[in-house]
């Protein structure tokens, strides 16, 4: 419920949500309801099925939706958890393949893994893979040892704070000529943001194409086609 109510928050207008799990779906309709969070903003619907079976999946308009999040589960231990998070991945994958969805076409895919050994599975892969336990340890050794970082930790993971946005070079003016990083910080803290890193289209071949953090002798010709990663408000 905490991940529905956070994409209520971030949207003004209404999106469409499919939740599918294998649990029955008065019972996730129940811990909804006790959990008072307000999901008024989605268009949420439940749907029964195991994410790990093709036949649960296939019946599913794929090309409908721009994002898939395939969460952790909370019923099995970590490498249990992980394994079930994988193959049902590499069922999507056949699906989206079969139905033409590729690059450009196919959703953005988001897969939280708990154990850290298995992130080296997507580094060639175009899904993106989140550690949630050791993003959680990390935050929580930051805090102990400066307690002043709690409220930027806050603002940074509240649902209408902060967020991680790709926007196009061409949008601060940077294309067509060759800029470095100084020149990269300034034009987006002339929008209230903070630069973070580029995405080359020429490098999305490798990974993702980002450069995060490049260093100071770091320079570039950017295109219409390279984003800069900032962190700022919508």
């Amino acid at each position: 419920p905490a991940i529905l109510e956070a994409l209520a928050a971030m949207h003004s207008a209404s999106i469409r949500v499919d939740v599918v799990a294998p649990n029955p779906v008065e019972d996730r309709e129940r811990s909804v309801t006790r959990s008072g969070y307000d999901l008024s903003g989605l268009d949420l619907r439940y749907l029964h099925g195991d994410p790990t079976v093709a036949a649960d999946l296939a019946p599913l308009d794929l090309g409908a939706y721009t994002n898939v999040l395939l969460v952790a589960t909370t019923q099995a231990s970590g490498a249990t958890s992980d394994a079930r998070t994988i193959y049902a991945y590499v069922l999507l994958r056949d699906l989206l393949d079969e139905a033409g969805l590729t690059g450009d076409a196919a959703p953005d895919v988001l897969i939280e893994l708990t154990d850290e050994d298995n992130a080296v599975l997507y580094d060639e892969d175009p899904a993106e893979s989140i550690l949630s336990p050791l993003m959680v340890s990390h935050m929580l050794a930051h805090v102990a040892l400066r307690r002043e970082l709690l409220p930027v930790y806050e603002a940074l993971f509240q649902a209408a704070g902060p967020q991680l946005r790709f926007r196009p070079a061409s949008r601060y003016g940077l294309t067509g000529r060759p800029l470095g990083v100084d020149a990269l910080r300034h034009a987006a803290a002339q929008r209230g943001e903070v630069f973070l890193g580029v995405r080359l289209h020429a490098e999305r071949s490798r990974r993702s194409g980002v450069r995060l953090h490049p260093p100071r002798a770091f320079s570039a010709t950017l295109t219409v086609d390279d984003d800069l990663l900032v962190l700022g408000h919508a």
